[in-house]
């Protein structure tokens, strides 16, 4: 199959097109598993080359961004909290932390004495309005648990750069 290739000032690929335009050059692909990695290929001298290299930046960007979702993922998930014996869940999405932070903000201002705030116990929410130690306990959590997701991020993300094989990338968990 023609495809034709787009390359940078030092003949990476930076992408391929069906149809030829300024500055592409034509190329008879044969594997198309080849144009789903396109950009860890160099042009030389009218071939193809696979750059373990490139293929190692590419593999490291693209862990360090799922890296990155994990964590968003888990920290909108929330942390567990533990009232009279039974777990429940705080979520903590952006309108969870927003609401939180301001929350502790009032109450530590004086402004406010307790706050209702919607937990999870398993899928079932339910409300609690708690005081202003609770807020502040609850407050601590949300900080600590943020912290936490942080540092496991921070560490990852240095495993994840200090890699010097893909071979290496795929034994980080």
């Amino acid at each position: 199959m023609k495809v034709y290739l787009f390359l940078d000032e030092d003949g990476f690929c930076e992408g391929w097109g069906s149809n030829e335009e300024v500055n592409s050059v034509p190329y008879e692909i044969e594997d198309d598993e080849v144009l789903r990695g396109i950009m860890k290929y160099r042009y030389v001298d009218g071939q193809l080359i696979y750059d373990e290299t490139k293929a190692l930046l590419s593999a490291k960007e693209s862990r360090k961004y799922k890296s990155r979702r994990q964590f968003l993922d888990l920290l909108e998930k929330g942390f567990e909290i533990t009232i009279l014996g039974t777990t429940y869940t705080c979520p903590y999405d952006d309108d969870s932390k927003a609401y939180l932070n301001k929350v502790y903000e009032l109450s530590t201002s004086g402004l406010i004495d307790n706050a209702t705030f919607d937990l999870l116990k398993g899928n079932e929410e339910v409300s609690f309005t708690v005081n202003k130690v609770n807020i502040t306990e609850l407050w601590l959590l949300s900080f600590l648990h943020e912290e936490e997701l942080k540092k496991a991020l921070s560490a990852k993300i240095q495993k994840i750069e200090t890699a010097e094989s893909i071979k290496d990338l795929q034994t980080i968990e």
